[in-house]
């Protein structure tokens, strides 16, 4: 290991928030950098990455290239020819990097490979598993969408309890704005640029989810994705505390949600601000809800 020999064990304190810069993020933290042009690409992962050299992490980048092309993203990079003889430096094409046939790629087993590159990097005496990944090959339809958003969320799982930074990459200008805003959605942390959305949805502590922020027509659309996404085997937390606004359409799919996953165990909520608890109160009963205060 090149750097970051050492580094603590004190397990960090999870981010929340729109950013305009992709430094200064560790293990558990998962960011969205929706940008155009390679260029702009390029200019976020290699400070990224380059940020993983001086905390300790195991680097992999990857995006729809040959390998090839991807040493040329990493020119900027410090050490770059160091860094891959001595292994802390991995670079895969995408389709490789996640067994993607025809943007397709099966969540589960890519969440679980991640799962164990991490904990194989820890084990190896690195703070995390850094990965930063161009993923706008894998959106390519409004199936994909959907797909990659499920990947995101159940991914976003597994980094919140496991020594894994991940930053990925979305070309506003091939998968489109709505799929843009959707992806931002489903991650806690995600670039304050024009495609930005004021809430979030994301894995919290405790095996809940997390809904914060500003729920409000910009971002219905992305709601609906997301909430159609989660898994539904059993009751489906979700800690609503940190919403600082929801309209009535928000409360809608919330409810929604709840009918949905009534056979499954429904949707408990936790500690909901005044006037969802309010609303949701004037409404009745609603089959599968329950509420946590």
């Amino acid at each position: 290991m090149l750097a970051g020999e050492g580094a603590g064990k004190q397990r960090p304190v999870r981010r929340s928030e729109r950013t305009g810069t992709p430094v200064g993020y560790g293990p558990r933290d998962h960011l969205c950098w929706v940008y155009r042009g390679e260029s702009a690409w390029r200019d976020a992962a290699v400070p990224f990455l380059r940020d993983g050299i001086v905390g300790g992490d195991r680097l992999l980048y990857a995006a729809d290239k040959d390998e090839e092309a991807l040493l040329d993203d990493l020119a900027g990079l410090p050490e770059r020819d160091a860094l891959l003889d001595a292994g802390q430096l991995e670079v895969r094409p995408l389709a490789e990097a996640y067994a993607a046939l025809d943007g397709r790629f099966d969540i589960g087993a890519q969440v679980a490979t991640f799962e164990e590159m991490s904990l194989a990097a820890l084990a190896d005496g690195y703070r995390s598993l850094r990965l930063a990944a161009d993923l706008t090959a894998l959106v390519a339809s409004d199936d994909a969408v959907h797909l990659v958003v499920s990947y995101e969320l159940l991914v976003d799982a597994m980094g919140a309890r496991r020594p894994w930074t991940a930053l990925c990459g979305y070309d506003l200008d091939r998968i489109g704005a709505p799929a843009a805003r959707a992806m931002c959605f489903v991650h806690p942390v995600h670039r304050d640029g024009e495609e930005a959305v004021p809430a979030r949805l994301h894995a919290g502590e405790a095996g809940q989810w997390c809904l914060a922020g500003e729920v409000d027509v910009a971002t219905h659309e992305a709601l609906r994705t997301a909430l159609a996404t989660l898994p539904g085997a059993e009751p489906v937390h979700l800690d609503v505390s940190s919403l600082e606004h929801i309209d009535v359409a928000g409360v809608r799919a919330l409810a929604a949600l709840a009918v949905m996953l009534a056979p499954a165990g429904g949707l408990v909520l936790h500690r909901p601000p005044d006037v969802l608890a309010w609303l949701l109160d004037t409404w009745g009963d609603v089959p599968g809800l329950q509420v946590r205060p």
